[in-house]
Parts: C-alpha cells; sequence; structure tokens
C-alpha cells in the first residue's frame, strides 16, 4: 500500500477512537508569582522537552525530526480568569491528550505584615522542647539563635554611650587630632538597618510571610485561607465535572466529566493548598453518594483495615501494596458512579514533611 494511502487509513482509524483525555492541576508555591509562569516551566519539564511520549513526527515547516512537543495556550471557562489559559497537548503514543491548568492563589494573598509573621514565628518559638518533633528540633534551636541575636544586638545599640559605640567598632582612635565623626556612624547604621528592612520586607514578608498567613489559622488569616480553598475547591470541581450540585437527591446532581483522570501537583506551599482543596472538595462530593452504596465499598474497608493494623504494630506499610489498595478503591468508587477521578496528588518541595511543626501545635 503506498505511503500517503496508509497515513489516511491511520487517520481514519484514529477519528473513530474516542478522544482520551487527562487533566493535570499545578498549584504554585509562595512568593509573588507571576500567572502562568510555574504552569509553563512545568508542562516545558514533563511534556515540550519529553520526546519520548510521542511517536516519531516530523515537523511540516523544515521535514525534519522535531526537537519539541508542541502545545496550544486556549481560554477556557473553567479556570475563570482572563490572565489564565489552558495548555493541551496532542495524542500521546497511548492515544490520550493532556490539558493543563494553574490554580493562581498569589492574588489572594496581598497585605502581608509583620503582624502576620510575628503570630506565626511565635507560635512556633513559644513551645516547650518536649512538644517539637526531634527530627525539626535543630531547625527550632536555630530560630531560637537567631531571636537570641536579634534581641541582644537591638538591646546592646539602645545603650546610650557614644564612647562606648565608637572603641567597639574601632573608630575611636585619633586622626590628625580629631575623632571621627558620630554622625558618620549613625549614616553608616541607617544604611545597614535600611539594607536589612529591605532584604527583610522581600524575603520575610513577600515569601514567608505567605506560609505565615496560610498555615496559620489566626483571625488575620481565616479568610483569605477560606477565599483560597473555595476558588480552589471551585476549579476542581469544575475540571471533574460538577456542573451542577443543588439537586435534592444524588440522581438530581448533574455530572458532566470530560477526563478519565485528573492528577493534582503541588508545589511549596502549593503542596498544602493542593491538599486542602483535594480534601474538601472530596468530602463535599462524598457527602451527595447515596449513603447506602458507601457500605458496599468491601475495598475501602480493607484499605482502611490494612492501615489500622500497621498504626497499631507500628510497621511500615509495604508501599506498592499500599497504591494498588489505593487503586483499588478508586476503581470500586467509579463502578459505583462516583464522580471523582482524581488518581494522583504529586508534590515537590514540600512543607507537609514537617507538618507537625508548621500546622500543629505539638506531635501527634
Amino acid at each position: 500500500m503506498p505511503e500517503s494511502r496508509k497515513q489516511k487509513v491511520k487517520s481514519k482509524q484514529n477519528q473513530d477512537k474516542p478522544s482520551r483525555k487527562q487533566a493535570v492541576i499545578v498549584i504554585h508555591g509562595m512568593g509573588e508569582q507571576r500567572p502562568m509562569t510555574t504552569l509553563q516551566d512545568f508542562v516545558k519539564a514533563v511534556w515540550n522537552t519529553d520526546t519520548d511520549l510521542v511517536e516519531d513526527r516530523l515537523d511540516g515547516n523544515i521535514g525534519e525530526k522535531r526537537m519539541e512537543n508542541p502545545v496550544w495556550g486556549k481560554p477556557d471557562r473553567r479556570n475563570r480568569s482572563y490572565e489564565l489559559r489552558r495548555i493541551t497537548t496532542e495524542e500521546d503514543k497511548n492515544g490520550v491528550r493532556t490539558d493543563f491548568y494553574e490554580f493562581y492563589w498569589a492574588h489572594l494573598m496581598q497585605g502581608t505584615t509583620w503582624e502576620h509573621v510575628k503570630i506565626w514565628l511565635s507560635g512556633l518559638l513559644l513551645r516547650g522542647p518536649d512538644r517539637v518533633p526531634k527530627n525539626v528540633m535543630s531547625i527550632w534551636l536555630i530560630l531560637w539563635a537567631a531571636t537570641f541575636f536579634v534581641g541582644a544586638f537591638t538591646f546592646y545599640s539602645l545603650i546610650p554611650s557614644e564612647e562606648h559605640w565608637l572603641c567597639k567598632l574601632g573608630l575611636c582612635t585619633e586622626q590628625d587630632g580629631e575623632r571621627v565623626p558620630i554622625g558618620a556612624l549613625i549614616a553608616f547604621l541607617g544604611v545597614v538597618g535600611a539594607a536589612i528592612t529591605l532584604g527583610f520586607n522581600t524575603v520575610a514578608l513577600k515569601y514567608f510571610g505567605d506560609v505565615a498567613r496560610y498555615v496559620n489559622a489566626s483571625p488575620l488569616n481565616v479568610s483569605r485561607r477560606q477565599q483560597i480553598r473555595e476558588k480552589g475547591v471551585e476549579l476542581l470541581e469544575t475540571v471533574l465535572g460538577c456542573q451542577d450540585l443543588s439537586g435534592a437527591t444524588y440522581e438530581d446532581k448533574k455530572f458532566d466529566p470530560k477526563y478519565e483522570r485528573v492528577v493534582v501537583v503541588g508545589h511549596s506551599l502549593g503542596s498544602i493548598v493542593a491538599y486542602d482543596i483535594l480534601k474538601h472538595s472530596f468530602a463535599r462530593l462524598n457527602r451527595l453518594f447515596p449513603k447506602a452504596t458507601k457500605t458496599e465499598q468491601p475495598k475501602r474497608r480493607a484499605l482502611e483495615n490494612f492501615i489500622q493494623h500497621h498504626l497499631d504494630a507500628g510497621t511500615d506499610m509495604p508501599l506498592l501494596t499500599f497504591r494498588q489498595m489505593q487503586a483499588d478503591c478508586l476503581a470500586e468508587l467509579k463502578a459505583q458512579g462516583h464522580p471523582w477521578v482524581v488518581t494522583d496528588f504529586i508534590t515537590l518541595g514540600s512543607p507537609l514533611t514537617h507538618a507537625e511543626f508548621l500546622l500543629g501545635k505539638d506531635e501527634p
């Protein structure tokens, strides 16, 4: 058969196949992030530069093998923001297309002040050593040492002795019969103070300030945490195809799933945001599910018993067995008509490793 004829047959076969699609939701980390920056870098790393994902194809412009896999940016109502776009791909070698979304929340975390950071740091420091997990004890001691140094330096700087300061800095020796003027010292300390203030404003407030506000459920932060979670749950449920959840019964709800699989990726503080979104979204959808059906889930009961057994015994769970049992539970849900198709939660540089220190008051 001529080559062109083969291509036409193959094209016709691809058209007859049902379209398979998956979605990836990327959640950026702390700091003053710009819309789409994290998503574009992520797509470039996992799709554009991985030529093993697609079959050998030629670039129609130059007639040679493509160096990168192409993507297309498209507006999409799921994002509910004109700053964001959906990035979509062609089919990979398994016949699956991927839509990438970014959950952007940096604009909801503006106006951070020293008061927000102070409340959070106080909660971390003002606890007894017995309430600090062993794996973060060194960090806790470093924080206390830094606090002591800053406090001591501040107190020392308030000592009203011009001669003391000049001599400590080596400026009290006579030069041509004159002492170094005190104005020069004040100017020097002013420059140092301005540099410290600028660095603190850039690093502590703009970056760690996000952590201080999101992980601490103080009255100053509750409204921001609520806004971020609401928007994240809204995006996830829209991607899952939950169009109308206002019906009185489960059968009245309207689901229009477009994806057979959804993956959630959280970077840095975004992994904590992602965890909260997944937790609240699943709870909301699960409440809509018929209670009678929930009792008919032997896979779920087996997983719960498996986890409890290892917790009671104090042993590590076999990772591959645990993952397989999770997959079995998801398949069980889908077979019963549940709309939840989130298969993976991927974290990158996640502070959840130290959740008991950053989020909790003590080690559980």
